[in-house]
């Protein structure tokens, strides 16, 4: 399993890594950026079994972070690219 601390600052509410919120419309790109990051650990012989969206959702840091409401973590994500995929707080899987 792995969980990352943040999406990219690009993809953020706030244009950083510190806090901020994850745009609705970054939503597809988020989900590609999980997928390739359980693809670069398979092919360096580390299979992944879950990728979880956010590690400690609700706790406020100074530290690369997000900020996840409830609905946030269990919105669907609209596919964006030709992968076929499931995204979700429990699971990452294409």
């Amino acid at each position: 399993m792995a969980t990352p601390w943040t999406p990219p600052a690009d993809m953020k509410s706030n244009g950083s890594t510190v806090g901020g919120s994850l745009n609705v419309a970054s939503y597809g790109a988020y989900a590609d950026h999980l997928l390739a990051f359980r693809d670069f650990m398979q092919s360096n012989g580390v299979p992944l079994y879950s990728i979880s969206v956010q590690n400690e959702p609700d706790f406020q840091v100074d530290y690369e972070s997000c900020d996840w409401t409830a609905a946030q973590r269990t919105a669907p994500t609209p596919p964006t690219t030709g992968r076929s995929r499931s995204v979700s707080a429990r699971t990452c899987s294409a």
